[in-house]
């Protein structure tokens, strides 16, 4: 039993660096772009961002977020650049939405790779914390979804890289491509969502030189921080021109709505919008890295005590990119779950490295007979996974049968059984090599069984394209839509879904309409709350969307039957629309 591990710790440092690279590449890229069309925009961020950049495409306004006809400055425009670009390139769809997220969760992945080994980890070590940060729940399902916060995680990956590699450079030419690349990663990370794309990696690296040279070296080194603060001032160039172009054409109100209520007033709770108690991210830290968050404690005592005992620099690297940053989130009024994500990869680093420098012995834990302990726990590992692969499938099967999805789930299960049986062969004929190729490949096999299977069986429950389905099919007949009081999924799914600008109406402008002589080829469409405050309409169909209610609607004529159409709209995931 001794001998497995030790010979696969061995084999595992035979591998050239670029082979690994190269799997890892492999892996990320069947994690994220596998299932990045198994089923429509959900939430309240994919419909919105998704119909602001399809509005770019449609005005041919590059300049300028809209939604709903109004300027959107909640965030600067790369982003939503990206999207339009996506989707100018290859239609307005799903996947197209989506394929900006995926590149750029891949990119970090890589990203991440490259920092572990410019860390001097080991070449499991770096295997380990890019497989887990792609397989962690939260950023796996960003880079799954059209949101913002994935470009900003993966700019800070590459900031956090491209310093450190900047710090530990000896030739000039490699110090000035460091450089202009950590001006690049701050530039996109600012120029994605302003002011806090600069906050997380510049604070991290302020308090880390700040450490560094005055507790652990003992000197201070002027050239590190004249990196760091001209860095950050040439970062602001892009988004600077483009605050510039939007003051000529939209006024000083707008870069004020955009400099100060945007990043100062959110900060300190002007607004109202997730506004969350000082321990909120304690309160949400189990959900944060799903399925490794049971490892992350022993990580940061493991990197608090390498900087105690030994001084390490790159144990304090980790250490100020998380704690940091999670402070500063913490003290700010406005909470989300999201908002850590860039933070995922200083947690994850310090869990690959601590799971590698186990496997390899590095840490002498004063545990009798240790290796064979380790060694007994890395084959129940094996051994659970294995039965895991066998019997998923069954699970997924069902799933895609109750959910009537077609073939594609089934042969994805076929491959993810075959991959159980791969690995049940190599655990038995003691293959290392082949043990750890299909634990990798059965790893990435679940993550597409779950988007291409569960995901899939869910659709119909949280998409809103049945919703605009069925608007679409009332404009088709001679209608004229309007939305009432919409919130911003509902305006930005309407100018995703629909090929025109709807208009949005408040209560006083429809009251106003119902003595207009058009009001028989009028529908509206409103959410429960607001549809409830209105009197004497008749219900054209009626759609729910997770726990939302959405309704279409027209205004009641006495002269008229009272009629409902019951609408069903079939697709992938053979889900029934809107019904009264």
């Amino acid at each position: 039993m001794l001998t497995l591990l030790t010979k696969f710790v061995n084999k595992a440092e035979s591998i050239s660096w670029w082979k690994y690279f190269l799997l890892v590449s492999v892996f990320a890229g069947v994690v994220f772009f596998s299932g990045i069309d198994s089923h429509g925009l959900w939430g309240g961020d994919e419909p919105r961002v998704a119909g602001i950049s399809a509005d770019m495409v449609r005005r041919g306004n590059w300049l300028t977020p809209m939604l709903d006809g109004k300027l959107f400055l909640e965030k600067p425009p790369l982003y939503f650049w990206a999207v339009a670009g996506s989707l100018h390139q290859f239609g307005i769809n799903d996947t197209a939405a989506r394929l900006p997220s995926a590149t750029a969760a891949f990119l970090g992945i890589l990203a991440l790779f490259a920092l572990a080994r410019k860390l001097r980890f080991s070449k499991l070590g770096a295997l380990f914390s890019a497989v887990m940060l792609a397989t962690s729940a939260q950023f796996w399902e960003a880079g799954s979804k059209c949101m913002i916060d994935i470009f900003l995680a993966t700019f800070v990956i590459f900031a956090m890289w491209c310093f450190y590699g900047l710090c530990g450079s000896d030739s000039l030419f490699h110090k000035i491509l460091w450089y202009w690349g950590f001006i690049l990663a701050l530039g996109g990370a600012i120029f994605t969502k302003s002011l806090i794309g600069l906050a997380i990696p510049a604070s991290a690296i302020f308090v880390w030189l700040a450490i560094d040279d005055f507790y652990f070296a003992g000197k201070f080194r002027f050239e590190r921080w004249l990196w760091l603060f001209s860095a950050s001032a040439f970062a602001f160039v892009p988004v600077s021109y483009w605050a510039l172009a939007i003051f000529f054409k939209h006024g000083p109100d707008a870069v004020y709505t955009l400099v100060w209520t945007n990043n100062f007033g959110r900060f300190l709770g002007s607004g109202q919008e997730h506004v969350g108690p000082v321990y909120y991210y304690l309160r949400k830290l189990p959900e944060q890295l799903q399925p490794w968050t049971f490892l992350l404690p022993f990580a940061i005592f493991y990197h608090f005590w390498r900087c105690k005992q030994h001084k390490d620099g790159k144990s304090l690297y980790m250490l100020c990119w998380l704690l940091v940053p999670y402070l500063l989130l913490t003290l700010s009024a406005g909470k989300r779950q999201i908002y850590v994500l860039p933070l995922y990869a200083a947690e994850i680093l310090m869990i690959g490295s601590l799971t590698a420098d186990l496997l390899e012995d590095k840490i002498r834990l004063k545990i009798p007979k240790r290796k064979a302990w380790i060694n007994l726990v890395v084959r129940i590992f094996a051994w659970i996974f294995c039965a895991g692969l066998l019997v998923a499938p069954l699970v997924f099967a069902g799933i895609a049968i109750h959910g009537n999805l077609g073939w594609m789930p089934f042969f994805v299960q076929l491959l993810l059984m075959g991959c159980g049986f791969w690995l049940l062969y190599s655990l038995l004929h003691h293959a290392q090599n082949q043990t750890g190729f299909a634990i990798l490949t059965g790893l990435a096999l679940v993550y597409v069984n779950i988007d291409t299977t569960v995901f899939n069986s869910l659709n119909y429950k949280y998409t809103y394209r049945p919703v605009f389905e069925c608007c679409n099919m009332q404009i088709n007949n001679g209608k004229e839509l309007f939305l009432y009081l919409p919130d911003e999924r509902i305006s930005g799914g309407a100018m995703y879904y629909l090929d025109e600008q709807v208009p949005s109406i408040d209560t006083e402008k429809i009251e106003e309409m119902r003595n207009d002589p058009e009001a028989e080829q009028q529908v509206f469409l409103a959410e429960d709350d607001n549809f409830h405050r209105l009197k004497n309409v008749e219900i054209i169909a009626m759609f729910k969307v997770k726990r939302d209610k959405i309704y279409l609607f027209r205004f009641k004529h006495s002269h008229k039957h009272k009629h409902i159409y019951r609408t069903h709209v079939h697709y992938t995931t053979s889900a029934s629309g809107g019904e009264s």
